[in-house]
């Protein structure tokens, strides 16, 4: 069915029990900031410290090492050839624009520092949550949203995947705008909504 026949028949559900929250209410407003101020405080805690998938981390710390090192003068020539032999020596798991980006900031910041990554993996699994409520609400109800929103930022795994130098984060941020894009598409079909779901 369509997200207009599942709301209908959200809607004639909650109808029996009261809603918490209402569209734009200071206490839905507030509800949210804390939700997504907890989950960030949470994964910045001792983000220097070793994490939990560090096999993974060492591979995407090994290809942003060699994108790093590439065509950077202040860097001994001797120290690019090993980082680029070791980076092809890695398995190519997925394209690496995680591990490309993050050299971008290595660059930037004039350092390597693993704590760099974790940052943006951190950013895309936070914005990924805005993705998330816009999805629930949009299918179910403003009730429904915080609670698959809550659990989205506060699951266990989430929070140690999204602290973690990997592309996941990266690719749940995506995988949740694109359904987003294909929900808005659905509800309202339009060939200037189509290509941006396709």
């Amino acid at each position: 069915g369509s997200t207009k026949e599942l709301r209908m028949l959200n809607d004639g559900a909650t109808e029996q029990t009261k809603s918490i929250f209402r569209d734009n209410s200071w206490e839905l407003r507030i509800c949210l900031f804390l939700m997504f101020l907890f989950a960030t405080l949470l994964r910045l805690d001792e983000i220097r410290a070793p994490g939990h998938l560090l096999d993974r981390e060492y591979t995407s710390a090994i290809f942003a090492r060699a994108y790093y090192f590439s065509n950077n003068e202040k860097v001994a020539s001797w120290r690019r050839d090993i980082a680029i032999t070791a980076k092809n020596q890695q398995p190519i798991l997925e394209p690496p624009l995680l591990e490309y980006l993050v050299s971008l900031i290595y660059r930037v910041m004039g350092r390597e520092e693993i704590f760099f990554a974790r940052y943006l993996t951190i950013t895309f699994w936070i914005l990924g949550g805005i993705f998330m409520y816009l999805i629930a609400k949009q299918l179910l109800s403003i009730d429904h949203a915080v609670v698959a929103t809550a659990y989205y930022l506060f699951v266990p795994m989430g929070l140690i995947i999204s602290r973690s130098f990997q592309p996941d984060s990266l690719m749940m941020m995506l995988f949740l705008i694109s359904l987003y894009a294909l929900v808005l598409y659905f509800e309202k079909p339009s060939l200037t909504r189509l290509p941006v779901a396709a």
